[in-house]
């Protein structure tokens, strides 16, 4: 059997680090292409600047909302980063800017330091990046980042909201690492990015799994709300660890469950709320556990955790209190194949009505939940 793991060189986690940024960039290179978008790279340019000057090193900055994940736009940096020289690339910001810098990076063939400046998502340290062309399907490059700066001081400024979505985002790799070992199944982004066959995860693969999961539920009350008051406490810390590199190092070997990026009601027409990413991810990991016949204790022990954080339990936090069954299954037809099932690569299929009963029974979970307490 084909083992495997993955995980940045290096990653750096607490508050006020980018101070030292020059010293992880000249065991890199001598020049950076320093990428960022308008607040990502606003909130830390002119400390991570500094660092790299003091350390000796030169620095050539594209600032603004070309910096973008986006197959033109990708294109111009990594020429500008051939005129200029650089031999190693910093990108700040967050998804969409990590994604950019990892395929600017992959084609120029440099080092890549990632500061993630928001956790809304573990886009910073995973192994690839998912690039938008027109009239093209979404491309995904194999790269990911050799260093990972995760200032929390930086992070919490963002706020509460964006620290919890980035737990909801990484749910899935814990939630979903028992489902992939019951069916078998080998490393989801192994798979689909390298194109192996049977990459299964390591030992440490698996066990840094089950960290993810176990770092978030412990401590991520307590880092929401340290987060809300702007406190880059350790719990804040231990969180941003389970997001950035928990996940990045689990996830390609383990996999996840599939679903969850479609299992919600946040592109239903009729929702009136504005979600970030790992808000909707967080809802479709328990209607994924409730598909897969997960514990009742498992799946209420993940709404009491999201309702802590203000993660979607029910059709009321996607403002769809009144939405019927029959609403429901015609969306899920959108989730399904062309035979009416949806497999999740999990080798069990699904109708649209079980996926319409299974987020039914999700809402109703959570809205009883204090009852049953």
């Amino acid at each position: 059997m084909k083992r495997t793991i993955v995980g940045p060189w290096r990653f750096v986690v607490g508050p006020d680090i980018l101070a030292e940024i020059g010293l992880h960039g000249r065991c890199l290179g001598t020049k950076a292409l320093l990428m960022g978008g308008v607040r990502g790279l606003g909130a830390v340019k002119d400390t991570i600047t500094a660092s790299l000057r003091d350390a000796g090193l030169g620095v050539h900055v594209e600032h603004g909302g070309h910096v973008d994940k986006v197959k033109a736009r990708v294109d111009q940096l990594v020429a500008t980063g051939r005129e200029q020289e650089v031999d190693f690339a910093i990108a700040c910001g967050g998804g969409r800017v990590m994604d950019c810098g990892k395929a600017v990076a992959r084609e120029l063939g440099v080092p890549l330091i990632v500061v993630p400046t928001v956790a809304a998502t573990n886009a910073a340290a995973t192994i690839s990046s998912g690039i938008e062309e027109d009239d093209v399907p979404r491309r995904h490059w194999y790269r990911g980042p050799d260093v990972v700066m995760c200032d929390t001081r930086v992070i919490v400024q963002a706020g509460a909201r964006w620290l919890a979505s980035g737990m909801g985002d990484v749910l899935p790799f814990g939630a979903g690492l028992p489902l992939a070992r019951q069916f078998g199944r080998p490393g989801g982004a192994e798979s689909g990015t390298l194109g192996l066959n049977d990459a299964f995860p390591t030992v440490a693969a698996e066990r840094i799994g089950h960290l993810t999961y176990e770092l978030v539920l412990n401590h991520g009350k307590r880092a929401y709300d340290a987060a809300g008051l702007g406190l880059p406490t350790d719990e804040v810390n231990k969180v941003c660890e389970a997001i950035y590199y928990c996940s990045a190092v689990a996830g390609p070997a383990c996999g996840l469950v599939g679903g969850d990026h479609s299992l919600h009601l946040a592109n239903h027409p009729r929702c009136d709320r504005e979600l970030i990413h790992g808000e909707w991810v967080a809802f479709g990991t328990l209607v994924n556990l409730i598909l897969f016949g997960s514990s009742t204790e498992e799946i209420d022990e993940l709404i009491d955790f999201n309702r802590s954080v203000n993660l979607p339990t029910s059709f009321d936090d996607f403002g769809l209190a009144d939405i019927t069954f029959e609403e429901l299954t015609e969306h899920a037809e959108g989730l399904v194949g062309a035979d009416g099932t949806a497999s999740f690569g999990l080798n069990q299929s699904f109708t649209a009505a079980e996926i319409a009963g299974a987020m039914v029974e999700v809402d109703q979970l959570a809205r009883s939940r204090d009852e049953r307490d």
